[in-house]
């Protein structure tokens, strides 16, 4: 590990009041080199320069980290290249973590990246939300987190199944809430209701973000989620 990703991500961690020591950041080291190396044969990430890199996927991911409970079993939707999931787990082994993605190449990685960091109870599965929401994954998680994957309405139906009464979702968003403010009626159908919205900027101008946070108050109508090319014909 170079002196300036353990400085920049120390430095950077400590603006959110997270302490990352010289062993947890080797971890995070890892993972980037880890990322950057794979990305040579499957796209996973625009963002190689190590600096970049910090600010935008590992500081923006471990954002989020005060509202995971402790030992939660935590679903990420979507999960990509591991973020914010990996992140997550690096600096809370407590947590129990599971990824959902679509793309088998992407489960292959996040497979190898477990396997790699060692990482205990955490597990990357091939299938869609919308269906693992319908029976195996059905209010099983106590929290789902979900980055960059899609529109907020189509978010929380795939999202809200998952969760447990009491469960929470983290929608990681950028500057724009325009789609956050148009799934009010997903809310109210779900079961599902926004708690808080909270603003803040990444460092070294790396944007502004927001995470919003909703909580399940009742269980999702068993209607719910419907099949991937309805929700996307005619979203809620």
């Amino acid at each position: 590990m170079t002196d300036s990703f353990f400085e920049t991500l120390k430095k950077y961690s400590e603006s959110l009041n997270i302490n990352i020591d010289y062993s947890l950041a080797e971890k995070f080291y890892d993972f980037y080199k880890l990322v950057v190396d794979y990305n040579e044969k499957v796209n996973l990430t625009a963002i190689c320069d190590e600096k970049e890199f910090i600010v935008k996927h590992f500081v923006d991911s471990i954002s989020a980290i005060k509202f995971v409970p402790k030992n939660a079993t935590l679903i990420d939707v979507g999960a990509g290249a591991g973020f914010p999931s990996i992140p997550i787990k690096i600096l809370r082994d407590d947590v129990n973590l599971i990824m959902f993605d679509a793309l088998n190449k992407r489960v292959d990685f996040l497979n190898i990246a477990i396997k790699s960091l060692r990482l205990t109870n955490a597990s990357a599965k091939h299938v869609r939300a919308e269906e693992a929401g319908v029976k195996d994954f059905r209010s099983f998680s106590d929290v789902v987190i979900a980055r960059a994957v899609g529109a907020t309405s189509f978010l929380l139906e795939v999202s809200a199944p998952l969760l447990k009464v009491g469960g929470i979702f983290i929608n990681y968003k950028g500057r724009d809430l325009s789609d956050v403010n148009d799934a009010n009626e997903a809310e109210q159908k779900l079961g599902i209701k926004k708690t808080q919205t909270v603003n803040f900027l990444l460092p070294d101008d790396g944007g502004e973000r927001n995470l919003v946070i909703y909580k399940k108050i009742k269980e999702t109508p068993k209607d719910f989620p419907r099949k991937f090319s309805l929700i996307k014909k005619s979203p809620l």
